[in-house]
């Protein structure tokens, strides 16, 4: 029994699992949910009460974009907003971003997405349709993302690898959120931020 349990994980990360396999699981005293990139995998849960869309703003690397992506499939976030210099999952000729790709698996073919030029005519359409406007940054007034109570429908906006999210955007935002750094590094990886952020928003 333990070594077809091993051979099952085994299979599971090489994407080589089969139709006896299957039978075999089926016999076996136990659940396993075995986390990976296909949909089959893991426990899909609803969050449509909670409405959460987020804006991508100036955010360069392609390779975060495309973790963002994954992330925001995996979390149940609704539509996600490219905003400034973020590359796009594809190009005005339907080409499709490699790199963006390569970190989203196929995420940006699921999830809803919209390129914006201006990112704060964007915030002012959003909060006319009632959604509450958020920014994941280090301020003086920001709240700890554990902490946070927010009124759905939602928006997070996320702001670039270095500088972070400007201070006149943050003026535009309703709620200011940040993630508490323990160790001697300021922040976090934005693509990892947004993972930690939304995950506690959409529990």
């Amino acid at each position: 029994m333990i070594k077809n349990r091993l051979f099952l994980v085994f299979c599971y990360d090489f994407a080589c699992f089969n139709a006896p396999l299957a039978q075999l699981v089926e016999q076996l005293p136990f659940k396993q949910t075995v986390v990976g990139s296909t949909p089959t995998r893991g426990t899909k849960v609803s969050n449509q009460k909670l409405d959460l869309s987020l804006i991508i703003h100036n955010i360069r690397s392609a390779y975060n974009v495309g973790a963002i992506f994954r992330t925001a499939d995996g979390a149940g976030v609704s539509k996600i907003y490219l905003t400034g210099y973020t590359p796009l999952p594809k190009d005005q000729f339907g080409r499709t971003n490699k790199e963006i790709h390569k970190t989203a698996l196929g995420a940006e073919e699921v999830v809803a997405w919209e390129q914006v030029k201006s990112v704060a005519s964007l915030i002012i359409r959003l909060k006319k349709a009632g959604r509450e406007i958020l920014a994941l940054e280090q301020a003086e007034n920001s709240i700890d993302y554990r902490k946070v109570k927010i009124k759905f429908p939602a928006t997070l906006l996320l702001g670039e690898e270095v500088g972070g999210v400007t201070k006149d955007l943050l003026k535009k935002c309703d709620q200011i959120i940040e993630i508490p750094m323990r160790g001697q590094k300021e922040s976090l990886n934005v693509s990892v931020a947004t993972g930690i952020a939304i995950y506690q928003i959409l529990q």
